[in-house]
């Protein structure tokens, strides 16, 4: 204490400071999980908007997928050459709260792997979005988790199967309900019995 003033000195007073918050000095903040698979999400969201920005690199972002967590953006698919696979690697690593790049990218100039369009940051919400409708709904919530959602500028393309007309069907109009639903592509397959 600071005899002369009567007053707790600045070091004794953010010790107790830093006691009562439950941490010691020193101990770093955690994320909680939550916040974490938040800012992982968004760090995604980033990487696939500066694929498809790079126009060498757009038409590699169909055969490219994109996962973050913790920071660390792992990359898996293919790519038709070595320098692709380079420039794919530059381009992440440029993008805000990147702390590493995983590149599992394959070289493969004759892919011939299913290729899908990379969703931009707001077709991966919407397509977020369906998901979750179609999971919260009770009488197709077990069929749901069978089901491809994807969206390309707002239209949202159902594929897999579902075990009735009517779990299609239902699935086509919730996904309709969903915002910012363009249109409803329902590709899915009823399995026969």
């Amino acid at each position: 204490m600071d005899t002369s003033s009567g007053r707790p000195s600045i070091l004794l007073l953010s010790l107790l400071l830093g006691t009562a918050c439950g941490r010691s000095y020193g101990e770093e903040e955690k994320t909680p999980a939550v916040g974490e698979a938040y800012v992982d999400a968004a760090v995604s969201d980033r990487v696939r908007g500066a694929i498809l920005a790079d126009s060498s690199l757009r038409a590699e972002a169909e055969t490219v997928r994109v996962s973050t967590q913790a920071g660390v953006v792992t990359l898996a698919g293919s790519v038709r050459t070595a320098a692709l696979r380079e420039r794919m690697q530059v381009v992440v690593r440029a993008v805000g709260s990147v702390v590493r790049v995983d590149n599992r990218l394959v070289v493969d100039p004759e892919a011939t792997g299913e290729r899908e369009t990379m969703e931009t940051t707001v077709d991966h919400l919407i397509s977020d979005r369906v998901r979750l409708a179609l999971s919260d709904d009770p009488s197709l919530a077990r069929e749901a988790e069978g089901v491809r959602v994807l969206t390309k500028e707002g239209v949202v393309a159902l594929t897999g199967e579902v075990g009735s007309v009517q779990a299609k069907e239902r699935m086509g109009v919730i996904a309709a309900a969903v915002g910012s639903v363009v249109r409803v592509d329902n590709e899915l397959a009823v399995r026969r019995p």
